[in-house]
């Protein structure tokens, strides 16, 4: 289980959140960070962020839709093999209320998303 305690890359204070489509379909996130809204273990935006992130992942195993992940400590990258309606769907609540959590946090989690264009990525900020 992921939790964003610290970061393994970015090593600044706040959560980084990045949202993947291609075209109109949702197809992954990126998330990377520490809030450092409070100290590990009362850090509710910390964990808020890792709750929803964990939710989707157990989702999409139990609606059997397959994906490739990449997860360490503050860290979690998932893309989705195939677009599918219901990742989609998934993905966009991850987004939308992530989106949400960062205009009551801002100073604490980023939101932004990615369209994928012929392989190119091309960021689109929220």
């Amino acid at each position: 289980m992921a939790t964003f305690s610290k970061s393994t890359r970015g090593g600044g204070c706040m959560i980084n959140v990045k949202v993947y489509k291609d075209g109109l379909n949702y197809i992954g996130y990126e998330i990377d960070g520490h809030a450092g809204y409070a100290s590990k273990g009362n850090d509710i935006v910390c964990a808020s962020v890792s709750a929803v992130s964990q939710l989707v992942v157990e989702q999409l195993n139990i609606f059997g839709i397959k994906y490739d992940i990449d997860i360490k400590d503050g860290y979690m990258h998932i893309m989705v093999k195939k677009s599918d309606y219901t990742a989609g769907i998934l993905i966009e609540s991850l987004h939308q209320i992530l989106t949400d959590m960062q205009e009551q946090y801002p100073k604490y989690i980023s939101v932004s998303m990615y369209i994928t264009i012929l392989n190119n990525e091309k960021a689109h900020n929220n």
